[in-house]
């Protein structure tokens, strides 16, 4: 079964990845550990005490509530964190079944068996229409790591 990853709350979410980006020490090493961190660092964003990871073993789902879920992986699972260097490139392979899920439903919708359209989120529509929801730069910003780092081929 694949790993599914959801984020609700992308600008928050990049917010924090960006954080750990930029201070190496002490980034977690455990998925637990890094939806504690982001659910602290979203309470103190958002100035509440309301956001908590919670995990539920039978659906092997890590979850803050609103703002990021993660569906179908253990609760102790290691966390990795890899970039690009000269001398060794990273690529981040998509997961051979939501692949093959989401040619399948492009195929069906350019071929008209099935009304609609590939989703994208919708702060790309906003910041790039000029719209009335346009976030800032930084947030965009924000909102497109966590699209970047999260992100499925679904």
């Amino acid at each position: 079964m694949p790993v599914n990853m959801n984020v609700m709350q992308h600008q928050l979410v990049g917010a924090y990845i960006s954080k750990l980006a930029l201070h190496p020490d002490g980034r977690p090493s455990s998925v637990e550990g890094l939806l504690h961190g982001l659910a602290e660092f979203v309470n103190d964003a958002l100035g509440v005490e309301a956001m908590t990871a919670v995990y539920d073993a039978g659906t092997r789902t890590w979850r803050i509530h609103g703002v990021i879920e993660m569906i179908g992986i253990e609760k102790d699972a290691a966390l990795d964190y890899a970039w690009h260097t000269p001398k060794r490139i990273t690529l981040r392979m998509p997961d051979p079944e939501l692949l093959a899920e989401g040619r399948n439903l492009a195929i069906a919708f350019d071929a008209g068996r099935q009304g609609g359209r590939i989703y994208t989120h919708q702060f790309y529509y906003d910041y790039i229409r000029d719209s009335s929801y346009k976030m800032s730069n930084g947030d965009f910003l924000d909102s497109r790591i966590a699209d970047y780092v999260f992100s499925s081929c679904r």
